[in-house]
């Protein structure tokens, strides 16, 4: 379980700068949704754009599963894998869940 705890606080202390950043366009908000049960966090970003089109897209995703952090999505410039290494989580222990299985075994990082 400290693995988990010390996973979590790493996202975390992430994802909050990130989700505090302001959005040029006043009528999009930015949110960040962490389910500390489930061991699943996002930031989305939702509202209407310029006032004519819904907008509701996830720009970041990750999960803790298995012991490991899955990167499933990623639509930000922060390289968040090499982010999380910087705050002391094992290269081996983070998987790049956006890259099909056969793509990770080239990667620096996990493959499951």
């Amino acid at each position: 379980m400290d693995t988990i705890i010390r996973f979590e606080k790493a996202i975390l202390e992430l994802l909050e700068p990130l989700d505090a950043q302001k959005i040029l366009n006043k009528g999009l908000e930015k949110q960040l949704i962490a389910d500390l049960e489930r061991h699943r966090y996002q930031v989305i970003i939702h509202g209407w754009e310029d006032g004519k089109k819904f907008v509701d897209s996830t720009l970041l995703h990750l999960e803790i599963k298995n012991n490991k952090i899955w990167i499933q999505q990623n639509w930000t410039e922060m390289q968040i894998a090499e982010e999380l290494v910087k705050k002391g989580v094992p290269a081996d222990q983070i998987v790049l869940g956006f890259l099909p299985e056969y793509m990770r075994e080239d990667s620096l990082y996990a493959v499951a």
